[in-house]
């Protein structure tokens, strides 16, 4: 079976995406497949981490284009002619450039050599199947394209929500825009021969928006974990202090309107309060965090942690590539995962909790009583569950830092059922499902 993957983050993007459509790639070359992937010139990365070239197998055939970026070209050209008072007053022009250049994303501009080059792939290899993965959704836009030129068949995949998201409506709140991305959302759903989501309630969620869409097309597919990242053992990071990390994207808007989304600013608060009450912390504790910021620098993250009074136990460690970001969840003696309470975030089921839960360490979990996300931690000994507000994180973290010592290292049972290699097997069957229902 040849199979053409079409992936705008694939090594050496530095993203956490790029782990399951790597391993997909590996899963079907393991199989027999012919894999070609079709992606953009690592240029286009903002974060790159060179040694995840050589985690490309061998046998998997990449193909690198260039991508136009529209908003940045017309953002330069007309700052260039026009006054600054000026700009600041097009304000509705910019908004019509924002829908015009960046629906249903900023990578748009990747499709028309996307296409072009996919075209001339199945025009000489014959691929049997086509597969997309988003976010960027606009990779769906590409697979979508390539069916209707070629007719062959085309598996999607939503690794996050995309209309339903909660960062989509802080990206561009006009109507306009929401009703034109709900329209190429449907019509992805509506065109692909199968669709894969990450989580059951993402699933639920497509049905419930468009019920016109057969339940048995959509497939949820749940993220995971690669057991030979985590074969072997750490030391600790530091003996003499208790060592908790958080990795992932650190959120310093300071806009009202944009959505709560990765704050550490109630962890941190919670914790400059436990430190006034019990002093010796300072001493015994370290926070380290690992992972871009969103909305801010490095300048507002030191303010932050300033005004909370814990500057003396967080070091921010910057954005790692994703070997040594496991090293540090394997020498931590906790580790901190901090969810989103509102619209959307029911469905979202970060993929670093399952590499959370492979190391086996203990895990401080803020997030809400609801959703895939709890439903998931909340029968795990080892997690020790609060909601993500200053009154709740307190209590929860010195049950932490009281029991963590006494807790073994946990190895739960369903932890094989979210390997990659198996998630893997499940990728390739539904391949090959897809491909005899069409040659049928």
């Amino acid at each position: 079976m040849k199979v053409l993957l079409i992936a705008y983050h694939f090594p050496p993007a530095n993203t956490v995406g790029v782990q399951r459509t790597l391993r997909f790639s590996r899963s079907l070359t393991e199989q027999g497949c012919q894999v070609h992937v079709l992606t953009v010139e690592p240029e286009y990365y903002p974060a790159r981490a060179e040694e995840s070239w050589q985690a490309i197998p061998a046998r998997v055939t990449v193909h690198r284009t260039r991508a136009w970026q529209p908003l940045l070209t017309a953002h330069r050209v007309v700052r260039s002619v026009v006054r600054p008072s000026l700009w600041q007053r097009l304000r509705r022009l910019r908004a019509w450039g924002r829908f015009l250049f960046t629906a249903p994303d900023p990578q748009v501009g990747w499709w028309p050599f996307a296409c072009l080059v996919g075209l001339g792939l199945i025009c000489r290899t014959g691929m049997d199947v086509l597969y997309t993965t988003s976010p960027p959704h606009s990779a769906h836009l590409i697979g979508w394209t390539l069916q209707r030129l070629t007719g062959r068949p085309w598996v999607a995949d939503f690794r996050d929500a995309w209309t339903t998201n909660p960062l989509w409506r802080a990206r561009d709140s006009s109507p306009l825009r929401q009703r034109w991305e709900r329209k190429l959302e449907h019509a992805v759903l509506r065109a692909a021969n199968r669709v894969i989501t990450n989580t059951e309630t993402l699933k639920e969620t497509f049905l419930c928006l468009y019920p016109n869409l057969p339940p048995d097309k959509l497939v949820p597919l749940m993220n995971g974990f690669d057991r030979a990242d985590f074969a072997v053992p750490l030391p600790p990071q530091d003996e003499d202090r208790f060592t908790l990390v958080y990795a992932g994207t650190i959120n310093l808007s300071p806009d009202p309107a944009y959505p709560p989304v990765y704050r550490l600013d109630p962890f941190l608060g919670a914790l400059g309060e436990l430190t006034v009450a019990r002093p010796e912390l300072q001493r015994r504790l370290r926070v380290v965090l690992l992972g871009p910021l969103a909305q801010g620098g490095e300048a507002e993250l030191a303010a932050l942690v300033e005004n909370c009074g814990v500057a003396a136990l967080v070091e921010y460690r910057g954005q790692t590539s994703h070997a040594e970001a496991v090293r540090h969840l394997l020498r931590a003696d906790a580790l901190l995962l901090v969810h989103y309470d509102g619209p959307g975030g029911e469905a979202w089921v970060p993929a670093k909790t399952f590499e959370y839960l492979a190391t086996g360490k203990p895990i401080l979990a803020l997030l809400p009583p609801r959703g895939d996300l709890y439903r998931l931690l909340r029968d795990q000994p080892q997690v020790f569950l609060a909601s993500n507000q200053p009154t709740a994180i307190r209590p929860a973290l010195e049950r932490l830092l009281q029991q963590a010592d006494r807790l073994p290292l946990c190895c739960d049972r369903r932890l094989g059922y979210w390997e990659r290699k198996r998630q893997g097997e499940q990728f390739y069957r539904i391949l090959v499902e897809v491909c005899s229902r069409e040659s049928a």
